[in-house]
């Protein structure tokens, strides 16, 4: 299964990445210091380089968050989404879309976790694995996600467990 996870940000892109060979997950921030379309196509360009050397059969991109603030700031989030959507559906890789607090509640097993600390915690208790941003954490949530998402096999059990709720409210998308 090679799966990347992208959690999008103008400011800090979190992204991870599992292919076949390598059961390890590997992960990075981008940060770009730029603004406008310098910045989009900065971004794009970071992303189509993990898309090209990881070959992805799925992408899971965390959606947008409804609470934001900060004005056009959400139109520029759109835009990104926009920008790095269409370039999966270029290279026919189908996108798994996770709201913000059904990644909280795959990770931490409620959407309500106070802030993205606990899922940092809640990551290196469960899986051994310290994380140098919350972009990065998140990132690496959505592949597990990805991975839960391709191999139902893999799942809990128990219809109501809070990972099998929490992907239920996903949607593939392109």
């Amino acid at each position: 299964m090679n799966i990347v996870g992208i959690d999008p940000s103008l400011t800090s892109l979190g992204f991870a990445h599992q292919t076949d060979e390598d059961e390890t997950i590997h992960g990075g921030v981008v940060k770009p210091k730029m603004k406008g379309f310098q910045r989009l196509d900065f971004l794009r360009s970071q992303v189509l380089d993990v898309l090209d050397k990881i070959r992805p059969e799925l992408v899971v991109y965390e959606g947008y968050a409804m609470g934001i603030r900060g004005g056009g700031r959400v139109f520029d989030l759109g835009e990104l989404g926009g920008v790095l959507k269409m370039e999966m559906y270029y290279r026919r890789i189908p996108i798994l879309v996770v709201p913000p607090s059904n990644l909280k509640m795959f990770v931490t097993g409620y959407g309500g976790a106070k802030g993205k600390d606990e899922m940092m915690r809640t990551l290196a208790k469960h899986k051994g694995r310290l994380f140098k941003t919350d972009d990065e954490a998140d990132a690496y949530g959505l592949v597990l996600m990805g991975r839960a998402w391709l191999n139902p096999r893999s799942r809990p059990r128990a219809r109501e467990h809070h990972a099998n709720r929490a992907l239920r409210g996903c949607q593939i998308v392109g």
